[in-house]
């Protein structure tokens, strides 16, 4: 997953990788072996990538009037899905958020840009992330 801050500011996890498997000249001779090294191989990939997350990012942003447009370069090709994970109202109005965020989405955006319009002011963090086979707008 991505973040990006207020300040455009992009920051990555990292994820740990386990250490690496071997496979010895004997067990590869061995035609029923090797069948069955390749069975286990294989399920170990698919369980794998069923553990792996959705790519998404999380986007910090802020509106001080309430009156905003806000794009978000997402770069992913295709529609998405996003929502507001995190939402903060600025010191000035009180320091809960009250209020919840109104995000419209625009009719402006495109397979790589989400363009939202805000009407509350505030700092929220909006999470996208690809809507793979989902309707467009």
């Amino acid at each position: 997953m991505r973040f990006v801050g207020i300040d455009n500011a992009v920051g990555k996890a990292r994820r740990f990788v386990s250490g690496t498997a071997s496979v010895q000249d004997e067990e590869v001779k061995d035609a029923a072996k090797l069948a069955h090294i390749l069975r286990q191989t294989l399920q170990r990939l698919t369980d794998l990538e069923a553990r792996v997350p959705k790519e998404a990012t999380e986007f910090e942003v802020a509106t001080l009037t309430g009156a905003a447009t806000i794009s978000l370069a997402h770069n992913y090709n295709g529609p998405v899905r996003w929502w507001v994970t995190c939402w903060t109202r600025p010191v000035s109005l009180g320091a809960y958020p009250t209020t919840a965020p109104i995000l419209v989405q625009d009719a402006s955006s495109d397979a790589n840009t989400l363009v939202l319009q805000c009407s509350t002011a505030g700092r929220a963090v909006v999470r996208v992330e690809p809507a793979n086979g989902a309707m467009e707008p």
